[in-house]
């Protein structure tokens, strides 16, 4: 076992750094950016193969000297390389000093068709530097104890790394970076230190800065774990017995009891957990919560699993870094209620996880140890280390994406959107954060959904990561509304597995200059252009993603134009608006009421009724096809047409007795009529198809008083009831059956709807009501079912006892719906709207 690294991240704490300058938002992309120090941050060669007065470099030597201009001590070492499967690659390379490491030196390189095709990062200005320390480690311990005002009597025990930080001032509205040569210390066992990290001038012994080890929660043996039922799980059998050790993997994965000592003594208290036959019960392993190592040991083996595919990713480093967790770990001032990626002064890196406190349950859930591990991604492939909480945001923002990408695929029963909702224990609170519902009352932490909004701007860098989450929420599944800026937005949602994809790619291969939202929008948007083509429907989405949470311009979006009416006679011709050139279009139709008569490859389709017959209205959507290997379909635009005239929410019977008693309305369905009763029946349009010259036709033995436009006055008498067709001239088609409805009139049901409130937004009442002196019996049972047409049915309880029952409308889109009350052989119908 080796000795550990700089701790970057523990879940649930909640770290308030001083200095905070709020990020300039500048929202305008180019092809070449430079820094400061005038070296070029930013570069993309998109196939004009000059750019600013650089040709393309064939390799990343051309690019260092040539562009960058790196010379005298410094350089640039290759750490990772990632292959794509269009034979492309990009590049990481870190910068040194002689030697040393330069923290937050980063550049990353994209390789194509032999050419570079574009390079971001940060070049420390080391000018100046002496690499030669004045200072001893000890010396330089001494000093970080001294400020942190440490006994002289108390042993000091510390680990220590030699690198060049960017020290950061603030100037009156200027934020400036001054490099120095420091000492990382970190000392072991003494909790004065708050869980910092001091960095100390090599030359001088001052205390230039501390930094928090922690950033942030996270949260084949036969496992009973603690929070999802029996696994199969890799374990290793040595000195006599099972632990829990896999090295099966390219990487070894490791769990560690730490028994509640502090999480810097693991080097030495760390001890195995073990079993005796592989087969790991609760009464076993339940005492002292050690049930949540299972958790642990279990979870991290699928999170290793799920990176190599489909990301190609081996262990959090990508190289195969081994994988060392500890259960049962304290952190600073005894706290239990955390979790953490850990990042020592000496290189090395592991995972604790605490036993839970007041806040928490064991902290060992899988989207809380996937949010670690995505910490451990994050540190060793991008450029987020600068202590100020916008980039700090963004890292817990990953963290948060992974925790809930990795549930999803591992775990789709479980609740993916919120972050540990397994673990939280407060009472009233269902989870630590929401990244669905950003805001939501429930969950321990307000995030923020929108960039600038008051969450945003009095939050922490916890407050500022709903940022990043949330708009991966809408990249996944899309959504529309008005966003805290009230700006209106809509994006089509790729799908987790392509939004992750962009995530993916945009982390490991674009993040090594961002330090804004701004930057982070630029780096995605330049993801999804190399995974689905340049200017793709994709990409686009990416955009308006972000257009969503408040960053960027809005990029617009393809609409669909065309007739409000389609007709069965004559196609019509409708009409992709905006829509991405150089993809590939394709149509969808409703398959019930609609079909594509040609164009279904262009941006102009002709479209008509499937049958002559087809009264219900359909529904049309445009999908593009991305133009890389392998290709990626999405759904754009939908929209919503009507069949040979105006039918449901435009066409409806509406009924009155002969005395002005109004029975009922419906759209699309019609009441049952009492026999030997007079009615008169009007026909209402509220659509934009206009209707002419009416023709009724009713059951045999009904008497037809008179017919007068859209009424007909009629005596149902004594007969069993049948069809009744309402035909006439529309704008669309000329002679067609606009409504045809069933009227029963045997013997009278006696009853009406009652719906309340009507509209509604969250809940409404449905009770059946009597007609005249008549009553109910409170045991009376009936079927009740709620649809429309574009939505299908949304609510359907096929034994109701009682006279009324309530339905949740609370998800439903505004419109109105029909509402069928069943009762023996008797339909009863009303309209309920839905407006929130």
């Amino acid at each position: 076992m080796k000795t550990t690294t700089y701790i970057l991240a523990l879940f649930f704490t909640m770290i308030i750094l001083t200095g905070y300058s709020q990020e300039s938002d500048n929202q305008s992309t180019s092809k070449l950016k430079f820094d400061k120090s005038g070296h070029v941050e930013y570069i993309k060669f998109d196939g004009t193969n000059k750019t600013g007065k650089w040709d393309s470099p064939t390799s990343p030597g051309g690019f260092f000297s040539s562009i960058l201009d790196v010379q005298g001590k410094d350089e640039f070492v290759e750490k990772n390389k990632t292959e794509r499967k269009d034979g492309s690659y990009y590049l990481h390379y870190r910068q040194q000093c002689k030697g040393i490491e330069v923290e937050g030196g980063i550049y990353i390189l994209h390789f194509g068709n032999g050419k570079l095709t574009k390079a971001n990062g940060h070049y420390v200005n080391t000018t100046g530097i002496d690499t030669s320390p004045k200072l001893t480690p000890g010396e330089a311990s001494k000093s970080y104890a001294e400020y942190l005002k440490i006994p002289n009597d108390v042993p000091v025990k510390f680990l220590h790394g030699l690198v060049i930080s960017e020290i950061r001032e603030v100037s009156g509205k200027d934020t400036l970076y001054d490099s120095k040569l420091c000492y990382k210390i970190d000392l072991l066992g003494i909790t004065a230190d708050k869980g910092e990290t001091g960095y100390i001038d090599a030359q001088t012994g001052e205390v230039l800065k501390t930094l928090k080890r922690g950033d942030n929660i996270s949260a084949t043996g036969t496992f009973y774990t603690l929070y999802s039922a029996t696994k199969d799980v890799g374990t290793q059998h040595y000195n006599s017995t099972y632990n829990l050790c896999d090295s099966t993997r390219t990487a070894t994965i490791h769990t560690w009891d730490l028994n509640n000592n502090v999480y810097t003594s693991y080097s030495s208290n760390g001890v195995e957990f073990t079993d005796a036959n592989n087969i790991w019960t609760v009464n076993e392993h339940s005492v002292d919560n050690d049930q949540m190592a299972l958790d642990i040991h279990w979870a991290l083996q699928k999170i290793f699993d799920y990176f190599v595919s489909p990301h190609g990713l081996h262990s959090f480093d990508g190289n195969n870094h081994p994988i060392d967790a500890f259960a049962h770990a304290v952190f600073e001032n005894n706290d239990k209620d955390n979790a953490g990626y850990v990042a020592f002064s000496n290189g090395d890196q592991a995972f604790f996880f605490g036993d839970g406190q007041t806040k928490f349950k064991p902290v060992a859930a899988l989207d809380a140890v996937a949010h670690e591990f995505a910490h451990g991604i994050t540190r060793n492939y991008t450029g987020l280390v600068r202590d100020y909480d916008v980039q700090s945001g963004m890292n817990e923002g990953f963290s948060d994406i992974w925790g809930t990408v990795v549930e999803a695929k591992v775990a789709p029963e479980k609740s993916r959107w919120k972050i540990g909702e397994e673990i939280i224990k407060v009472s009233g609170q269902d989870c630590l954060r929401d990244i669905q519902n950003p805001e939501s009352t429930t969950s321990n932490t307000k995030i923020a959904d929108t960039y600038g909004d008051n969450v945003y701007t009095t939050g922490d860098f916890y407050a500022k990561s709903g940022v990043m989450s949330h708009w991966f929420y809408l990249l996944a599944n899309g959504g529309s509304g008005t966003n805290h800026n009230n700006v209106s937005y809509t994006v089509y949602g790729l799908g987790l597995d392509e939004a992750a994809r962009v995530v993916f790619e945009g982390q490991t291969g674009h993040f090594a200059n961002v330090t804004s939202y701004s930057g982070a929008r630029t780096a995605m948007i330049d993801a999804a252009n190399i995974l689905y083509g340049a200017n793709s429907f994709q990409s686009l989405q990416v955009a308006n993603a972000w257009y969503a949470v408040g960053v960027g311009t809005n990029p617009g979006q393809p609409t669909i134009s065309g007739p409000q009416t389609v007709c069965y006679s004559s196609a019509s011709t409708f009409t992709a608006n905006n829509a991405p050139t150089g993809f590939a279009i394709s149509w969808s139709v409703d398959p019930a009421t609609l079909t594509i008569v040609s164009g279904g490859n262009t941006t102009t389709p002709s479209i008509r009724a499937a049958s002559s017959s087809s009264r219900d209205a359909g529904w049309i959507q445009a999908k593009f096809t991305s133009s890389i290997t392998p290709t990626i379909t999405s759904d754009g635009p939908k929209i919503k047409v009507s069949v040979n005239g105006p039918y449901y929410n435009d066409i409806s019977f509406d009924v009155y007795k002969s005395d002005g008693t109004h029975v009922t309305n419906s759209s699309g369905y019609t009441p049952t009529l009492c026999a030997n009763t007079t009615y008169h029946i009007y026909v209402a349009n509220s659509g934009s198809c206009s209707t002419s010259n009416y023709s009724w036709t009713i059951p045999s033995g009904w008497t037809n008083y008179y017919t007068w436009s859209n009424m007909i006055s009629i005596n149902t008498n004594s007969a069993s009831g049948g069809n009744i067709i309402v035909s006439a001239n529309t704008s669309c088609n000329n002679n067609v059956v606009i409504i045809s409805g069933y009227m029963s009139s045997g013997s009278c049901g006696g009853y009406y709807l009652a719906i309340s409130p009507n509209p509604t937004t969250s809940e409404t009442t449905v009770e059946l009501m009597p007609e005249g002196e008549k009553t109910i019996d409170e045991n009376i049972q009936w079927e009740l079912d709620v649809y429309d047409q574009m939505q299908g049915t949304k609510a359907k309880d096929p034994q109701i006892k009682g006279k009324q029952t309530k339905i949740n409308t609370s998800n439903w889109k505004d419109g109105v719906y029909v509402v069928r009350a069943i009762i023996g052989d008797k339909i009863i119908t009303e309209k309920l709207v839905v407006k929130h």
